[in-house]
């Protein structure tokens, strides 16, 4: 039977109406409540104006948005582990994980408001995210592995990067500088990368979408939404910082994320619903891409690291390309990756620190007059100057050609003679 079925217990509605039936299978009142609460938060931080909210307002609005989360924890795991109601269960487990990962956008509140408090508060609602994860990894019996730490790392990068764009911005104007948000991207797509070194094999099989067994459904459903729903939300909260901080989302800065979803698709291994044909696409399309979008970078990411007279010029499209280079070889000439990234790294520190195309031409310039100048002198030097000097080396060179001519013949087979 498909985990989502009702066990035959609830067949006794039959004789009930259809809108009885219906509101009793599908159970919509969760999901109502959930977006009771979501826009309830969004409209008492005045999330949709420029328009503070007192700080003890929003502080009473985190402890009520925990105190809301802890009773869906406690009910969704009531459901599934003792009453075995899967389909309403794993709803609330969803929408749990969807508070988790703040998706009311109550911690960029808090920051925007006193970045003291904010790092105190955070602090606070951290500790109590990292204690409800482990409250449901230990009541659905899922094993502590990689999975929970990916989801830790995100959750962790989560809280952290409202404060840190609170306290670079608080000095100046208040604008967002284009180097945080692009770090920001690159910090983003690291934690992609480190998908792959946490989820090895079959957890990330999971994580794309790959079957899992039936005992282990409801396990795998709840791994790939606490692994999920963080990484959309950090993007999410980026992408809002810039809108927050009236700074420009350049497409360049999502370049760094398609390098990384190169990377982690290349360790992906095809099933059922990823063919092996769509994977191969996108390894080879996605880097490509992000080159492309790297061409919008803004010229406040350009950098001179050996000075302004220096020949190396670092942009966000030599990065890309650079990353694109490395992301291709180790995708397609695994065998040779190391072997050629060396060498596209020792090409680059000739070029960087090395004598520019100018000073070879003028050094090998300089390297055929001298030799010009000494096989000349040499050859001036032993040219016979006097009739008598001629005369002398013409009677060497007698005896010398004949030396040569003799060596020859002697090394010669006899000739036999004919009669």
């Amino acid at each position: 039977m498909n985990p989502l079925e009702y066990s035959p217990k609830d067949a006794g509605l039959a004789s009930r109406s259809p809108a009885v039936r219906f509101l009793f299978r599908t159970n919509p009142f969760y999901l109502l409540s959930a977006m009771c609460m979501l826009g309830g938060c969004l409209a008492l931080t005045n999330s949709l104006s420029w328009t503070s909210i007192p700080l003890p307002r929003l502080i009473a609005l985190v402890v009520t948005l925990n105190a809301y989360e802890a009773l869906l924890l406690a009910l969704g795991l009531y459901l599934l582990a003792r009453r075995g109601v899967v389909r309403d269960g794993l709803m609330l487990m969803f929408l749990e994980a969807m508070f988790l990962v703040d998706a009311a956008f109550l911690n960029v509140e808090v920051f925007a408001i006193d970045l003291r408090v904010g790092l105190v508060v955070n602090a606070i609602v951290f500790f109590l995210a990292v204690v409800k994860l482990l409250v449901v990894f230990r009541a659905m019996r899922l094993p502590r592995d990689g999975t929970l730490a990916f989801v830790l790392v995100q959750v962790a990068l989560l809280f952290a990067m409202p404060g840190v764009f609170a306290y670079v911005t608080r000095g100046g104007d208040g604008a967002l500088p284009a180097g945080l948000a692009y770090a920001a991207w690159w910090a983003l797509a690291s934690v992609a990368v480190l998908s792959v070194l946490m989820l090895r094999g079959r957890r990330l099989n999971e994580l794309f979408g790959e079957p899992a067994p039936a005992e282990e459904w409801v396990g795998a459903v709840v791994r790939r939404s606490f692994a999920w729903l963080p990484f959309v939300s950090l993007v999410a909260h980026l992408v809002m910082m810039h809108w927050v901080y009236d700074a420009h989302l350049h497409a360049a800065y999502v370049a760094p994320l398609l390098m990384a979803g190169a990377v982690v698709l290349g360790a992906v291994q095809p099933h059922g619903r990823l063919r092996a044909t769509d994977l191969a696409v996108m390894k080879l399309l996605l880097p490509a891409v992000g080159v492309a979008l790297s061409f919008d970078a803004p010229a406040s990411l350009h950098l001179s690291p050996l000075g302004a007279d220096g020949r190396v010029l670092v942009t966000p499209l030599f990065v890309s390309l650079s990353l694109a280079y490395v992301v291709y070889v180790s995708l397609y000439f695994a065998r040779h990756a190391v072997r050629l990234i060396l060498v596209a790294l020792a090409a680059g520190l000739v070029y960087a620190f090395g004598p520019t195309p100018a000073q070879v031409a003028g050094a090998a310039r300089q390297w055929a007059v001298w030799v010009v100048e000494q096989v000349g002198g040499a050859v001036w030097r032993i040219v016979p100057k006097t009739t008598t000097g001629w005369g002398l080396t013409a009677v060497g060179a007698a005896f010398a050609f004949l030396g040569l001519g003799a060596a020859i013949s002697l090394k010669k087979t006899p000739e036999h003679r004919t009669e």
